[in-house]
């Protein structure tokens, strides 16, 4: 077998060195976080974008005289507004981004300090498990927020 080739139950190769398997789920988790990070970003970055416009459009339509149906549209207008910030509260799109964002940068840090045997990494014997311990920590401490925050939330009726 060579030395660049996969190795069962061990994980993957890097160059020549072998790369333990919570480093290839430390690599998942990091995608996973950042994808995550920027869906939540953009979605609430463009329902508040339609938002200010929507509520911008309020007060030129307020005064814009001969529009036969400015009562209804600036009531369409109205009804957008509330109906996008409820989908955006319910989604909690802003608190989401802000989570996986804050974890998909611990996760690189780790990363870095393990690449680097560097701090609590230095001790080469350990740093596998520490990274596996400190990979768990992360996404455990990451899963409790949004276990809070979602019992934070008002019940359902």
């Amino acid at each position: 077998m060579s030395e660049t080739s996969r190795v069962e139950g061990t994980g993957r190769l890097r160059g020549n060195l072998e790369v333990h398997p919570a480093f290839g789920h430390l690599e998942e988790q990091i995608e996973w976080y950042s994808r995550h990070k920027a869906r939540n970003r953009n979605l609430y970055h463009s329902l508040k974008a339609l938002q200010i416009l929507a509520a911008a459009l309020v007060p030129v339509l307020t005064n814009a005289n001969g529009l036969a149906s400015s009562a209804a549209l600036i009531g369409g207008l109205g009804v957008f507004i509330v109906v996008a910030e409820g989908i955006q509260q319910l989604g909690r799109f802003h608190e989401n981004w802000i989570r996986y964002a804050l974890a998909a940068e611990a996760l690189k840090r780790e990363k870095r300090l393990y690449l680097s045997v560097a701090s609590v990494y230095s001790a080469v014997e350990t740093r596998d498990t520490l990274l596996a311990e400190r990979l768990e920590e992360v996404i455990s401490s990451e899963a409790s927020q949004w276990a809070n925050t979602v019992r934070k939330s008002p019940p359902e009726e």
